[in-house]
C-alpha cells in the first residue's frame, strides 16, 4: 500500500516536534506547575511546548523574522530555560505507577493516528484540508 511509503518521513517529523515541545514545555511546566498537578507533569510538558513554540514562532513570524532564525531562537530559548529549570527546580518526578499514565498516552496516540489518516491514504505529505484553513 502506498500509505507505507509516508510512515518514516511522519516518524521523523514526530520525533523532531516532540523535541521542539519538550525542550519549550519542560520550564513553563516544571516553574509554574500548581503542586497539585505534580504527579502528572510529564503529561503536561509536550502540549504546554507545544502552545509556548506556536506562539513564540507566529510572533517572530509577525516581527519578519526569517524561519530558520525564529526556530533557531526557540530551540535555545527553549534549552536555556529548561536548562534553568532542571538547575532550579530539578528534573520531574516520575509518576509513582507508570500505568497512571497508559489511558492519557493511548488517547494521544489515537488522536494523533485518527488525524494522520487523510495523509496516509493519500500516500504524500501534505496540508490536509481544503482552502485557506488547512494552511
Amino acid at each position: 500500500m502506498h500509505g507505507r511509503q509516508v510512515v518514516p518521513q511522519v516518524l521523523v517529523i514526530a520525533l523532531a516536534a516532540g523535541g521542539l515541545f519538550a525542550l519549550c514545555g519542560l520550564a513553563l511546566t516544571r516553574l509554574l506547575l500548581p503542586a497539585e498537578l505534580r504527579r502528572y507533569e510529564c503529561l503536561w510538558v509536550l502540549p504546554v511546548g507545544a502552545c509556548v513554540a506556536a506562539l513564540a514562532l507566529t510572533a517572530l513570524g509577525f516581527a519578519a523574522v526569517p524561519f530558520k532564525v525564529s526556530l533557531a531562537a526557540v530551540v535555545v530559548a527553549g534549552a536555556v530555560s529548561s536548562l534553568y529549570a532542571v538547575r532550579r527546580a530539578g528534573w520531574p518526578e516520575r509518576p509513582a505507577r507508570l500505568s497512571t499514565l497508559g489511558w492519557p498516552v493511548w488517547i494521544a496516540v489515537l488522536a494523533a493516528c485518527i488525524a494522520l489518516v487523510p495523509l496516509f491514504r493519500a500516500g504524500y505529505l501534505t496540508v490536509v484540508g481544503h482552502g485557506s484553513d488547512a494552511h
